[in-house]
């Protein structure tokens, strides 16, 4: 008896979790298409053309995880936002995705909006600076009751010029990454 209770238990772990994701989406759905960047590598991504809930300003998803786990990490990113010198369309649009999280039961883990640390100091050059390694950032990270976490970011592209990125990682995502370079590190080993 012991040794189905540890059977059943053994897969009921490692069968994947059906959570809720964004955009319609669910936490461990089969990933069908997935492509894989790095040969031997278990996690793979793939392009999610028309998620069940998109969202107005999207512009491209992806969706990355393993062929056993399933979605385990989504990725949207927004259209290009341009003439905006000042960075108020990305704001406006980082700051309705920080709301909206919140309002879907996101805790504020982190929050750094910082600009003009280097080279690009100027009002007018916020994207500029934002796409400058150490001159700003502009993130916020947060993590729901189940584990889920989030991350909204502005990207810098050039003067007047970027896009707002949301990640979204499922509890389980830092498991299945650990697993993923666990496997690929044995792969490599057995190459010799």
């Amino acid at each position: 008896m012991k040794i189905w209770t540890a059977a059943l238990l053994g897969a009921l772990i490692s069968l994947p979790a059906f959570g809720k994701a964004p955009f319609g989406l669910q936490w461990g759905q089969a990933l069908n298409g997935m492509e894989h960047p790095e040969p031997g590598n278990p996690i793979g991504v793939q392009d999610i053309e028309n998620p069940p809930k998109p969202h107005s300003k999207a512009d491209s998803y992806w969706g990355f995880g393993t062929t056993g786990s399933g979605l385990q990490k989504v990725v949207m990113n927004s259209s290009l936002i341009e003439g905006d010198a000042y960075g108020r369309d990305g704001k406006a649009l980082y700051d309705s995705l920080v709301k909206a999280l919140i309002g879907a039961g996101y805790q504020e883990e982190n929050r750094i909006e910082s600009v003009g640390h280097a080279l690009w100091d100027e009002a007018d050059e916020f994207y500029q600076c934002l796409g400058y390694d150490g001159c700003g950032y502009w993130m916020w990270f947060g993590v729901d009751a189940a584990g889920d976490k989030a991350m909204v970011q502005i990207e810098g592209r050039s003067r007047g010029t970027g896009r707002v990125r949301a990640t979204f990682e499922s509890a389980r995502w830092s498991d299945v990454l650990n697993a993923g370079k666990d496997q690929q590190n044995q792969a490599d080993s057995e190459a010799f």
